[in-house]
């Protein structure tokens, strides 16, 4: 990943590896059902005094909107669940 990144920025040194990469994460958050990634996912939509954080879900569900593939319906649902 590292070289693939320094490729990238030889190339275009505006490039963002995190900026490109986190659609993909966040639909990854959101609809995967493994535990490890469930677990992930609460603990980024919900504050250490248990408070969700809406603007943290629209964020997740606005950039999981840029990957491919990515249907809001099945994203909200398991998101809801926790």
């Amino acid at each position: 990943l590292t070289v693939l990144e320094g490729l990238a920025l030889y190339t275009d040194p505006n490039f963002k590896v995190l900026a490109k990469a986190y659609p993909y994460m966040a639909r990854r958050l959101l609809t995967d059902p493994s535990d490890q990634l469930r677990s992930a996912l609460a603990e980024l939509l919900f504050s250490e005094d248990g408070v969700f954080r809406w603007n943290r879900l629209e964020n997740l569900l606005r950039e999981g909107g840029k990957s491919d593939g990515f249907v809001v319906e099945q994203a909200i649902e398991p998101a809801l669940e926790l």
